[in-house]
């Protein structure tokens, strides 16, 4: 798992860690509830295998990735869990999803059709999901044309479908008014259909029970992400860099591109090899802070490509060398506060940190 060439930046990923993350959200939503986890883009860049691996020990048997590629590399790890598919299913597709047991998540009609149809020609039942859009916009039937298919026994057909899942547009703030009029729009599309609903992710758990229905969908919470939940999740992700370079500033000094940053004489400066090329996001740049033994080490100037330079003039100088430990993300540096300092969310900060760092994983 260690590549010593790129040693200098690395990314710790406690599996163990992950699982009890995914305890700790299963307890509080309550055992009638089914915690599933969303795996897009190989689990945010973290690796999919393993992180599921974990999780199924754990009792998770619900897994989201984005595409055919992804399901059918997690099924060669699992033959019992469920593995769904958010993108849909395309033309050509069938006899892939049917052969792996991969869950197509429907997202249009057409698709319903397309499927339903090669269950008849197969002479079999498959499962789906079925994906409405309540007032999100990306993807998903329009729940007012769904609840006129529904009416007239539209999905009652070949193929069986799991649930009905959908998403919320204002998740995050709990006194909007469309998360109620969303709400209700999948209470009375249920009343038709009579399946279990999926309706938020974790970003939403604040919005409290009404709205977890049958299945909730979790991302970058199980990483330790902690912004909307009132109990006690951990760190599981941790990315690291060393310093490179060490000097003492010598008189009152721009710092960077642009010298958009001005540090006063006798500062001391500390570059660590890891910028934007590593997923480091620009936005950081004069705002960021990650941390030198639990020490605040502020970012100064642009990031550049493959380089960041920290003010470490507050360091307690034991730990100003060369060679020392820089915590990017981990117990003191969290998701959430990258995310605020960037302007961002949780999961481009997971993406982009997570892409290209040397991966370690810690299993019991």
């Amino acid at each position: 798992m260690k590549d010593k060439k790129n040693a200098l930046n690395e990314l710790i990923i406690d599996c163990d860690a992950i699982a009890r993350n995914y305890t700790s959200i299963q307890n509080y939503i309550g055992s009638n509830i089914d915690c599933a986890v969303v795996m897009k883009s190989n689990a945010y860049g973290l690796g999919s295998v393993p992180i599921m691996q974990s999780l199924s020990k754990a009792g998770c048997n619900k897994f989201f990735v984005r595409t055919i590629e992804e399901a059918v590399d997690l099924r060669s790890y699992s033959l019992t869990d469920e593995i769904y598919v958010l993108g849909g299913i395309l033309e050509g597709e069938e006899d892939r999803f049917a052969n792996n047991h991969i869950i197509p998540v429907l997202n249009t009609k057409e698709q319903f059709e397309l499927f339903n149809n090669y269950c008849v020609r197969k002479g079999r039942i498959f499962e789906a999901a079925l994906h409405v859009d309540a007032g999100l916009g990306y993807t998903g039937i329009p729940i007012s044309a769904a609840i006129d298919l529904a009416k007239q026994g539209f999905f009652i057909q070949k193929l069986k479908l799991r649930f009905i899942m959908s998403d919320l547009s204002c998740g995050h703030n709990i006194n909007s008014k469309k998360n109620k009029e969303q709400l209700s729009l999948l209470n009375r599309l249920k009343e038709l259909i009579n399946l279990p609903v999926s309706l938020i992710t974790g970003s939403s758990i604040h919005l409290g029970s009404e709205y977890y229905f049958d299945i909730l969908r979790v991302s970058t919470m199980i990483f330790g992400e902690t912004n909307s939940v009132s109990f006690n999740l951990e760190p599981a992700i941790f990315l690291t860099s060393k310093i490179i370079q060490l000097k003492q500033v010598e008189e009152d000094s721009f710092i960077g591109y642009e010298a958009v940053a001005k540090v006063p004489k006798g500062s001391i400066l500390a570059t660590i090899p890891i910028g934007s090329g590593n997923g480091i996001l620009r936005s950081l740049s004069n705002k960021g802070v990650f941390y030198i033994n639990g020490e605040p080490a502020p970012i100064v100037g642009k990031i550049a490509s493959d380089l960041t330079v920290l003010d470490v003039t507050n360091v307690t100088k034991d730990f100003i060398r060369l060679g020392e430990v820089v915590e990017i993300l981990g117990e003191h540096s969290s998701i959430q506060a990258l995310a605020s300092a960037a302007n961002t969310n949780s999961h481009e900060i997971v993406s982009s940190l997570c892409r290209s760092a040397n991966k370690i994983y810690l299993n019991s």
